[in-house]
């Protein structure tokens, strides 16, 4: 929904990284046309996004994480659990393995909630964004309510 731009919003405290292979396969896509893709491209020649490369010791981890992952999932979980970062994801099987390995893990849903949280969109202007990724993304949120709940307030 060309809306990448809120990430570093969101993060802009912190350091956002990608591994090679996500990098390749965000390279790919916007070879494939998905011309939203290049902000992420943008943001790495920009140094807003950092490429992060695999030491020996991830390289190595790599090669143990669940081969249901991708390529990039595999990078990821290993870069993540050798050096205890957290994960941005909207794969299920990614989201459980960083918890049963207890890595910091945030879903599609949780970064909308944030969004509105930490004021950087309303959320009436969530709202809008759960409802535009629906429809050109036809990507279903099971429980969107829970999206814009103030957790403030139980």
């Amino acid at each position: 929904v060309e809306k990448l731009d809120l990430l570093p919003r969101l993060f802009a405290q912190e350091e956002i990284g990608i591994v090679p292979a996500v990098y390749e396969e965000v390279h790919t896509g916007v070879e494939k046309g998905y011309s939203a893709l290049q902000t992420i491209l943008a943001f790495v020649k920009q140094r807003r996004v950092h490429l992060v490369p695999l030491s020996e010791e991830e390289l190595v981890a790599k090669t143990s994480l669940p081969r249901s992952f991708d390529e990039g999932e595999r990078e990821t979980g290993a870069v993540a659990k050798q050096r205890q970062w957290s994960v941005l994801t909207n794969e299920k099987l990614v989201k459980n393995w960083c918890w049963r390995e207890g890595i910091s893990c945030l879903n599609l849903p949780a970064f909308l909630g944030a969004l509105w949280r930490t004021r950087i969109l309303t959320k009436e202007e969530v709202e809008i964004l759960i409802k535009e990724i629906e429809d050109k993304d036809r990507l279903v949120f099971k429980n969107k309510e829970q999206i814009l709940v103030d957790n403030s307030d139980q």
